[in-house]
C-alpha cells in the first residue's frame, strides 16, 4: 500500500502538519473552550487538541522504544477497555497546558515523524508495535500511519465542530485524502472487537464514486482483522457512497447509515443487519 510508504508518509505528514497548523492558528480563545457536541460527555476543542497530543506522544514512544530493540510501553493500560480511562487521564495532565503550546508539541511530533520515516529499512518498518487498545500489533509503518490518520482523520470533524468549521479533510488533495482513508481503515481493522464479533468471519467492501474515490475493504475475523485498498473478491457487505465526503462523514461518526441510505448518499447490499451494527463493532466503548 502506498499509504505507508516512506517517500508518501513524509510528504503526507508535511501536508497535514500544515492543515492543522493553519487551523489551529486561525482558533480565537473562545474557540477552544467550546464543545465538539451536544452531549454532557463529549469534549472541549482544547480537550480533544490534548487527547491528540497524548495519543501522538504514546505512539511515537512506542515507534522508537521499537526501534531501539525496547518493549513498547503503554503506561496505565493493561486491555482496551481501559482506553476510556487514559484519554481522561490524559487529558487531566494536559489541562495547564496553553492550546498554542499543545499545538505546538503536536506538529512537532509529525515532523519527527517525517524524518524518521525516511532514514528506515525495510526490515525496521515491518516491526511489530503491541499496544493493549488494539486486536493485533501495528507495524512501525502503520505506526506512522496511524499519527497522520488520528488528527487528520479520525478526529477531523470532531475539530471542526469545535471551531464551527467545515471537517480539514476538505483541504486535502484528492491523493492525499485516499492515502488518509487507507490509513484510517487500517486503524480501523485494528480497532475491531472479536470479542463482540464472536466466531464472524466476513469482509466488507468500501466503494466511493466522484473525485478521489476509490475502494477499500476490511475482514473481520475471530483472530482480529485486516484492511487494504481494492476489493474483496466475496464481501458479504458492499457500501457504496456517492462522494468521498460522505464515506469520511460516515466513519467519523457525523452521519448515521439509515439518515445516509434515505438521502440516496449512500447504498448497502449484503448482510444490510451487519452493515448497521458495524460501528458497535469498532468503537472503543
Amino acid at each position: 500500500m502506498t499509504a505507508f510508504d516512506p517517500q508518501t508518509l513524509a510528504a503526507d505528514c508535511a501536508q497535514v502538519r500544515r492543515v492543522l497548523a493553519d487551523f489551529c492558528a486561525a482558533r480565537s480563545p473562545q474557540d477552544w473552550s467550546r464543545k465538539t457536541g451536544s452531549r454532557a460527555k463529549d469534549w472541549t476543542l482544547r480537550q480533544t487538541l490534548a487527547h491528540l497530543v497524548a495519543g501522538a506522544e504514546l505512539i511515537w514512544a512506542a515507534t522508537e522504544a521499537t526501534l531501539q530493540g525496547q518493549p513498547a510501553v503503554f503506561p496505565g493500560i493493561t486491555q482496551r477497555s481501559e482506553l476510556p480511562a487514559l484519554n481522561a487521564r490524559e487529558i487531566a495532565a494536559r489541562e495547564h497546558i496553553p492550546p498554542s503550546e499543545l499545538a505546538g508539541q503536536l506538529l512537532d511530533v509529525l515532523n519527527q515523524c517525517a524524518e524518521r520515516c525516511l532514514s528506515l529499512s525495510a526490515r525496521e518498518l515491518a516491526l511489530p508495535i503491541s499496544a493493549p487498545f488494539y486486536n493485533r500489533p501495528l507495524t512501525v509503518a502503520e505506526a506512522l500511519g496511524w499519527q497522520l490518520a488520528h488528527p487528520g482523520l479520525v478526529h477531523a470533524a470532531q475539530l471542526a465542530n469545535g471551531a464551527g468549521v467545515k471537517p480539514l479533510w476538505i483541504h486535502y488533495s484528492p491523493e492525499l485524502l485516499q492515502c488518509q482513508m487507507t490509513r484510517f481503515f487500517n486503524v480501523m481493522s485494528h480497532s475491531y472487537w472479536p470479542e463482540r464479533g464472536g466466531e464472524l468471519r466476513a469482509s466488507v467492501n468500501f466503494r466511493v464514486a466522484g473525485p478521489g474515490g476509490g475502494q477499500w475493504h476490511i475482514i473481520l475475523a475471530p483472530d482480529g482483522g485486516s484492511a487494504n485498498e481494492g476489493a474483496a473478491s466475496r464481501p458479504v457487505l458492499t457500501l457504496w457512497f456517492a462522494r468521498m465526503d460522505t464515506l469520511c462523514r460516515l466513519m467519523t461518526l457525523q452521519l448515521q447509515p439509515m439518515g445516509a441510505l434515505l438521502r440516496g448518499q449512500m447504498l448497502m447490499w449484503g448482510n444490510v443487519r451487519l452493515g448497521l451494527r458495524l460501528s458497535h463493532l469498532f468503537t472503543p466503548t
